[in-house]
């Protein structure tokens, strides 16, 4: 019986992953959105872009729709830094 337990804890820690499936794209957003928020980081911008379609600028910090689409940060510089 003990043989058993271990491969089947880990059968049910995976499957709690899958079931959760993919996030929507605004409630990844969101949640992107108010983690830069709290870090106090006022000027910057999210976009969702489709994944195929280059940015020149930014970062990206997250895909959605099942890696269809990718979310991209840009943060503007203060005036006067170099």
């Amino acid at each position: 019986m003990r043989k058993y337990l271990i491969p089947l804890l880990l059968f049910i820690i995976s499957m709690q992953s899958v079931a959760a499936g993919p996030k929507d794209c605004t409630e990844l957003f969101n949640e992107i959105s108010d983690k830069i928020s709290k870090n106090g980081v006022i000027d910057y911008s999210l976009y969702v872009w489709p994944v195929e379609q280059t940015t020149t600028t930014g970062e990206v910090v997250g895909t959605c729709e099942n890696g269809t689409k990718k979310i991209v940060y840009h943060k503007f510089p203060l005036f006067g830094t170099p």
